[in-house]
Formats: C-alpha cells, sequence, structure tokens
C-alpha cells in the first residue's frame, strides 16, 4: 500500500505532547518525517490538538463541498466557481486540497478515486473521541455531530477505506448528482 502523499514526500505537519526537553532531543528525527512540527504542550496534549484539527477540517469540509454544490447546481462553472471561492472568504485549507470534481487541482483525492491520504473511517473514529469527550465535558459541538453523521453515512455507503473527502459524495448523492 502506497503512503498517503504528505507521508511519502516528508511534508506532514506533525503535533507532539510531552515533555519540552525529550521533544527537543527527538526533533531532528521528526524533522526527517515532517515539515511542521508542533510542541503543544505535555502527554495528551497532542491528540487534543490533532482532534481539534481533524474537527475542524471535517466542518470546513461540508461547508466547501455544499458551497460548491449550491453554485454549480445553480449553473455555476465548477473551475471558475472553485477559483472565486479560493480568492475569498470560502477559501480553506480542505477547499484547497479536497475539491470534489476531478482535474480542478493536482493529487486530488477525487481526481484517483478518492484514494486514501487520511481514511473516512480514521476521520469517523477522531470524532467519535471528539464526541466522548464533549459529551464527558459537558459541552455541545453541533457541526461536530453533523461532520460525525457524514463520516457514518459515508462508511455505511462503503467509502470507510476511502478518503474522509469522499463524504462529498453522500452530500451530493442528496442532492441527486453525481460525482
Amino acid at each position: 500500500m502506497a503512503l498517503p502523499p504528505k507521508a511519502a514526500d516528508d511534508t506532514l505537519s506533525i503535533i507532539v505532547g510531552g515533555k519540552k526537553e525529550v521533544f527537543e532531543e527527538c526533533r531532528d528525527i521528526l524533522e526527517m518525517m515532517g515539515e511542521k512540527i508542533f510542541h503543544v504542550g505535555e502527554v495528551g496534549m497532542g491528540e487534543v490538538v490533532k482532534l481539534a484539527n481533524n474537527l475542524a477540517g471535517a466542518v470546513a469540509g461540508i461547508g466547501a463541498w455544499e458551497g460548491l454544490l449550491f453554485g454549480t447546481k445553480l449553473g455555476a462553472d465548477p473551475k471558475t466557481l472553485f477559483e472565486v471561492i479560493s480568492a475569498s472568504s470560502g477559501n480553506s485549507w480542505v477547499l484547497q486540497t479536497r475539491v470534489p470534481y476531478p482535474n480542478i487541482i493536482p493529487n486530488c483525492p477525487v481526481n484517483n478515486d478518492f484514494a486514501s491520504g487520511f481514511t473516512t473511517d480514521l476521520m469517523a473514529k477522531d470524532l467519535g473521541l471528539v464526541l466522548s469527550t464533549a459529551e464527558a465535558m459537558k459541552f455541545p459541538l453541533l457541526a461536530r455531530s453533523l461532520a460525525h453523521q457524514m463520516m457514518k453515512a459515508a462508511q455505511a455507503n462503503g467509502l470507510g477505506h476511502k478518503d474522509w473527502s469522499a463524504t462529498c459524495k453522500i452530500i451530493y448523492q442528496l442532492a441527486g448528482e453525481k460525482i
């Protein structure tokens, strides 16, 4: 099985929790694997930051895909729409790497049948961990609930092993569109 693109080209963002001294001792090794290395606090904080990041990404993805769906359903050209959103308030890392239309951006999962960079199964697991933590802390995360349900719907449709951006297929399918 091939490595995800960022792992293959050593451009991962690496999030580390633990003692600062140990982190500094390991920095050279980490820099061989990743481009951006973050020490985020004590043991356990790496997982917290990773989960927060994946939550933000999943929610941003749903917003980007629904925005693109809305525009294209009303007749906008997908490439033009992507260019405008990219230069405007709807821009995000997810938009720049996970557009649901083939051949608009290079190295996008949709160009390769949603070959995985980070699977839907893994994103669903992470959003489940966010849910259990938020429930234990007694605070709501409304958008997380939608994002988790989208991951679960994608899993139920056989997309668990695909890149998590394959959830866009569920959004488009509900609107009578096919990707």
